[in-house]
């Protein structure tokens, strides 16, 4: 959590493109998009295993996502896609770019 700083398990909604898990929650109102949001250089298990990520946050139509790396093209399109969904549905979605442990 971004205040208690306890671990949380939260299940999400996956799609893998290459490099790329497009994620969002199951459940309403979650709290995960804040959390990411606040810490968007973070781990995520996948595959077994603890993978670094980039999370870029898309939350009411605007991109949350401070102190990370400019997205690469292929992460700006998805955004790009993901905001106006965004903002007419109060959706959240996360771009988790798997290249951070790459550098």
């Amino acid at each position: 959590g971004r205040k208690s700083g306890r671990v949380y398990k939260t299940p999400l909604l996956a799609s893998r493109f290459v490099n790329l898990l497009v994620v969002r929650t199951v459940r309403g109102r979650s709290q995960w998009v804040k959390n990411l949001a606040a810490t968007p250089q973070t781990n995520l298990w996948l595959e077994g295993e603890p993978k670094p990520v980039w999370a870029y946050v898309v939350n009411d139509g605007a991109l949350r996502s401070e102190g990370l790396p400019e997205p690469s093209p292929l992460v700006e399109l998805m955004l790009d896609g993901f905001k106006p969904l965004s903002e007419k549905t109060g959706s959240s979605f996360a771009v988790l770019d798997l290249r951070a442990g790459m550098n």
